[in-house]
């Protein structure tokens, strides 16, 4: 491995003006290493202000005799070296983290040969630790590694107890402690993110218990005679192509080796169908705290027109047995505590407040569980098919395949299941997947739909346009360009901030809105506070026409909502930040920073903060 690196430790000054270079300005350390296959991809790294900052190498034409053919490229890659701010409460920069002339300055960025599954790489130490890696299709890979808090030291370790393992120094109480682990070779670290295929065999559709389903020849017609349902077989050659139909079954995975723990297969009939499988917290006497986990499965039995379709609920727990010998992985069973037929499809299911909502159709029914048996309390009409509801306390999001999403809410006291608010817009796109944002005590809705887009609504019957919040309001709208089928709801992370108690109950109340797209893409929605909002709000007006864009896009026209409508569009850039926009401002250069800093009326170690403290509240890890 090639390996130039540069050290500064000592006050360097400009023979040319003699003038010191100040603290912000030093390159304090730089590396140029050969990253990827053969190690023939060259990535210079430099740590400059508290931030690590990379580069790629690549060879381009040069006429001038005795020059390089070469070129460096600044990649999207910018990572802080420190955990506290870079401001201090009054505007004024904090003091310089990595490179005081007090302290004898310790080498940051360590390369590394084999570590696991990874060829090479590089390993970035401090108070966030970062490894980096080239992916196999070319691109270089961060994944942070902040879950021992800050690493000292680092370095690559191999014998016969620990195979291409590693020793890292961390920071414990008063003192500090040498640790010694591996990365797990069934992870691929070339990707985005960490990533470990598990083979099924079958078409995957639930991931907490998952829920499998096979694609199954039938020659079967369900058909109605006498009020009751019969089956017809028609026996073809073997040169028919016959349909098919899935075949639904759930199984428990552990994650100990991940692979389907023996004898918790769970069967369902022929055209059968699991649209449902949530865990639910219902309300239990036999619990300390008043509430029971289950399994909950809902299906519909779908024979054809002309058989009434009908569906199941099924309540199962999750109990611990005797394990087998030599199957560690047995102790898991399912017992089914409640299975009955109901007079409609269940299509949707939640636990709110410790009873069981669930979606038949067109009718939302709440039921409260007793004595091993669901009995009913409330129901509610909805508009055509409800195919999704997300609860919190005793509201919930109720998410119509056809009319957007409306606001439900179960008061207790008078067993009563009310419509609270709605979206009453014409002509939308059909919706697939909503959720909450909470921010404390306030609260908006998120509307995902088929042509890529996100909506936020809030519930504000104060204002004119809700007519007393019978309407839901539209905050915003932007086009992400892929679909999202699915939002969870997290805490906000703050374990890498330095705030105080009260600051960190209150930015623990932000949660962060994760979300799932069909092309195996993610990303999240959370809200920030009002003073980082109008800054990275003018910062998205400005960057737009300072920066080049990816392939020429204009940022606004790019993510404007489809189909184009003016009205709603106009809102967006006054409720909503483009995080992927905002967030290219920390890989320019410093004289652009302190350009785009300077029309803002405000400085570029604010718009850092603002930046890194939203990546920080959404980590994953």
């Amino acid at each position: 491995m090639k390996n130039i690196s540069a050290v500064t430790t000592d006050n360097v000054e400009k023979e040319d003006h003699q003038e010191t270079i100040r603290m912000e300005e030093r390159i304090v350390e730089a590396h140029l290493i050969g990253m990827g296959i053969n190690q023939g991809r060259p990535v210079l790294m430099a740590v400059v202000d508290d931030l690590l900052i990379c580069y790629e190498m690549y060879a381009k034409s040069n006429k001038q005799s005795e020059h390089l053919c070469i070129c460096f490229r600044r990649l999207p890659h910018t990572v802080p070296l420190r955990s506290t701010p870079f401001t201090s409460s009054d505007g004024t920069r904090n003091e310089v983290v990595v490179g005081k002339e007090t302290e004898r300055q310790k080498q940051l960025i360590v390369p590394f040969e084999r570590i696991s599954s990874v060829l090479n790489g590089v390993f970035v130490i401090g108070s966030e630790p970062h490894m980096f890696v080239m992916g196999a299709w070319g691109g270089l890979m961060k994944h942070s590694l902040s879950l021992d808090g800050s690493i000292r030291a680092f370095t690559p370790f191999n014998n016969q107890n620990v195979l291409n393992g590693m020793l890292y120094l961390i920071d414990k109480g008063q003192g500090q402690e040498l640790r010694i682990a591996k990365l797990q070779t069934a992870f691929d670290y070339e990707l985005p993110y960490p990533t470990m295929k598990i083979r099924v065999g079958t078409t995957v559709n639930n991931v907490f218990a998952v829920v499998t389903s096979v694609a199954t020849p039938c020659n079967k017609i369900w058909v109605v005679v006498n009020d009751d349902k019969q089956i017809e077989v028609h026996e073809k050659s073997d040169e028919f192509v016959l349909p098919t139909i899935q075949q639904y079954s759930l199984n428990l995975y552990s994650p100990e080796d991940w692979a389907p723990v023996p004898n918790t297969e769970m069967g369902f009939g022929e055209m059968e169908v699991v649209t449902s499988c949530e865990e639910v917290a219902l309300r239990s006497e036999s619990t300390l705290s008043g509430l029971q986990p289950y399994l909950a499965i809902g299906t519909i039995n779908n024979y054809g027109e002309e058989v009434l379709v009908r569906g199941r609920i099924v309540l199962a727990e999750i109990i611990e047995v005797v394990p087998e010998p030599g199957q560690p992985t047995s102790k898991h069973r399912i017992k089914v505590i409640y299975d009955k037929e109901q007079k409609g499809p269940v299509t949707a299911l939640c636990a709110m407040d410790g009873y069981l909502l669930s979606g038949m159709g067109q009718k939302i029914f709440i039921w409260s569980f007793k004595d091993n048996e669901l009995s009913g309390l409330s129901f509610l009409d909805m508009h055509y098919y409800i195919n999704q509801i997300i609860p919190l306390r005793c509201i919930a999001l109720a998410c119509d395949i056809q009319e957007s999403i409306s606001l439900v809410r179960f008061q207790e006291d008078f067993k009563a299941l009310s419509i609270v608010s709605r979206d009453e817009r014409l002509g939308i796109q059909a919706p697939m997947a909503a959720q909450f944002v909470v921010d404390g005590n306030h609260l908006g809705f998120l509307l995902s739909d088929e042509c890529g887009n996100v909506h936020m609504f809030n519930y504000a019957p104060e204002t004119k346009e809700t007519f007393g919040g019978d309407r839901l309001l539209l905050r915003a709208a932007i086009n992400i360009g892929t679909n999202i089928n699915s939002w969870v709801r997290v805490k906000g992370h703050t374990s890498h901030l330095n705030l105080s108690h009260k600051e960190t109950m209150a930015a623990s109340q932000q949660m962060t809105s994760v979300f799932g797209s069909l092309d195996g893409s993610f990303g999240f929605v959370r809200p920030i506070s009002e003073k980082s909002f109008r800054r990275l709000h003018f910062l998205q007006q400005f960057i737009s026409t300072a920066v080049p864009q990816v392939a020429g896009l204009n940022p606004k026209g790019a993510r404007a909502a489809r189909p184009l409508r003016p009205t709603i569009n106009a809102h967006n850039p006054r409720h909503m930040v483009d995080g992927d926009v905002v967030e290219r401002f920390l890989h320019l250069s410093t004289a652009d920073k302190q350009e785009l800093a300077r029309r803002l009326g405000a400085s570029r170690y604010h718009i850092i903060d603002d930046i890194f403290q939203v990546k920080r509240m959404a980590s994953y890890f």
